[in-house]
């Protein structure tokens, strides 16, 4: 406990690793130069008792600290290592640390180079041949290296792999998607293991998706978004009338349309998380389609401005509300939260940023003076505007966040107010002033002009749990205001990252 009573909320483990952290180099590095560890083919100790999360974790705590060096990364590729993500020292990730991999760490199975853009396709290769035990491999971003052959030499030789992440690499094709799931399927004939692929922002169309659906029959998780050649992929499926295994499917920033999306929900009855955001050709009719499947718990249609709120998303509600954990419709204007606070009491997730005319009308026959708390952990209301018909829109205003405390329980962790319109200090306070909001971890508040440094104090008393408040640009909070709530942070022992500028 600190000084006030207040619990750190830190184990035993987690202290130790901060200790180590704090003193690398004094205790391990100093008599070990980084050019010896370089030309090391291995190393012995005295990281090697640590399991592959505690690993990560202190990679990751040097790197928070700005500590992380080279050097650390070589005493910490052990033998034991089953897991290594290299998306947080991913500046260091070159073919030379990619090959160390290959002799110090046989047992790798899981395996991230997100943004390691250093890293050359022959380095890949290499990895893909030493690890044939490969389950999760992540290349999002290294759009370099990762290239059509490269997936030729993936599926030769990963077998095992259940998931490949591959977002970003934009010079793949429909031709390396091909040769990937004949490679793949070669290699293991019937067993068929991926049930995750990510393809986000490369340039695969309709063919190559066909390709991989056909191979990849038990596929639970696929993500196109930004594939703008995506149209209709399933079309040629549904003579045949095979069912998919798809649970979850990110169509955002696709050119799929409401025929497109009657073919998804025909072949894949177990879909819970959807996401077609930012879809131009999606309407109200793609919204009757979705209401024939049963079980969706995720759904996104931010920036689909042809779905309006009271024909598609009502009825929407009506039919998979109970069950809806989250909802993502910004960009939408007219949304009434009444409505979603009465017919989605399970929803943890609710974005709403850049919606216009917010309301809480009691209409559809809903009682809004239930006491009824919700326990949403995430509220996104950038950008965001309320009415309320004739009444004044500060009124307006003021109302509608009342009513949205009847969504936040205690549990809220995650809010939004960034340039949300007529945020004051005093609505501030009257908003915070609960309970509910006890467990409050970020707050952000970029580009709120009115507020001044009067209510950022309040902020701190009513959010105890509060870990970052984001100040960003709000022309009213000075220097001096910052480096006050700092110290009056400090003064009351309350650990919060701001940030200002």
């Amino acid at each position: 406990m600190n000084r006030n009573g207040k619990e750190l909320g830190f184990s035993l483990k987690e202290i130790c690793l901060k200790v180590i952290a704090d003193h690398i180099d004094e205790w391990f590095c100093s008599s070990i130069s980084e050019l010896t560890l370089k030309n090391s083919m291995y190393v012995l100790g005295p990281f090697e008792c640590l399991d592959s999360e505690s690993t990560q974790q202190l990679i990751n705590l040097l790197s928070m600290k700005k500590k992380l060096k080279v050097m650390h990364l070589h005493l910490l590729l052990h033998s034991r290592l089953e897991a290594i993500d290299f998306t947080v020292p991913c500046a260091f990730m070159n073919d030379i640390f990619i090959k160390k991999l290959e002799y110090r760490c046989p047992k790798l199975i899981r395996i991230s180079l997100k943004n390691c853009s250093k890293v050359t396709a022959k380095a890949i290769k290499c990895l893909a041949e030493a690890f044939n035990a490969l389950q999760y491999l992540d290349l999002s971003n290294c759009y370099m290296a990762c290239k059509d052959d490269v997936l030729s030499c993936i599926g030769n030789n990963c077998a095992q792999l259940r998931q490949l992440i591959l977002d970003g690499c934009s010079m793949i094709t429909d031709t390396g998607i091909k040769n990937f799931c004949q490679c793949y399927a070669k290699a293991n004939r019937d067993r068929k293991l991926l049930r995750k692929l990510s393809l986000v922002n490369t340039q695969i169309t309709d063919a190559g998706l066909r390709e991989v659906l056909q191979t990849f029959r038990l596929l639970s998780t696929l993500s196109v978004s930004g594939c703008r050649d995506i149209v209709d992929p399933f079309c040629s499926f549904i003579p045949q009338k095979k069912l998919f295994s798809l649970s979850i499917l990110d169509l955002s920033n696709t050119g799929i349309n409401d025929i497109s999306v009657d073919h998804i929900t025909t072949l894949c009855p177990g879909l819970h998380d959807i996401n077609i955001s930012n879809c131009d050709n999606v309407t109200d009719v793609t919204i009757t389609t979705i209401n024939s499947i049963s079980g969706v718990r995720s759904f996104s249609i931010a920036g689909c401005h042809l779905i309006t709120f009271t024909i598609g998303i009502i009825p929407l509600l009506y039919n998979h509300g109970y069950q809806l954990e989250t909802l993502n419709l910004s960009g939408m204007d007219n949304i009434d939260l009444a409505a979603i606070w009465h017919l989605c009491p399970r929803l943890k997730v609710l974005i709403m940023e850049s919606c216009k005319d917010i309301c809480q009308t009691p209409t559809y026959g809903i009682d809004t003076n239930q006491s009824r708390h919700l326990h949403l952990q995430k509220l996104n209301l950038k950008d965001s505007t309320f009415y309320q018909g004739e009444a004044d829109i500060d009124e307006s205003r003021s109302d509608c966040l009342k009513f949205i405390k009847k969504f936040c329980g205690n549990t809220l962790k995650y809010l939004y107010w960034s340039r949300m319109e007529g945020i004051t200090d005093s609505l501030i306070c009257d908003f915070l002033n609960e309970d509910c909001f006890k467990s409050l971890t970020y707050l952000e508040l970029r580009y709120c002009h009115n507020i001044t440094s009067d209510s950022l104090e309040q902020i701190l008393q009513c959010c105890p749990s509060l870990q970052q408040l984001d100040i960003r640009f709000c022309q009213q909070i000075s220097t001096a205001n910052n480096e006050e709530l700092k110290s009056y942070a400090d003064e009351i022992n309350h650990n919060v990252t701001i940030l200002w500028e």
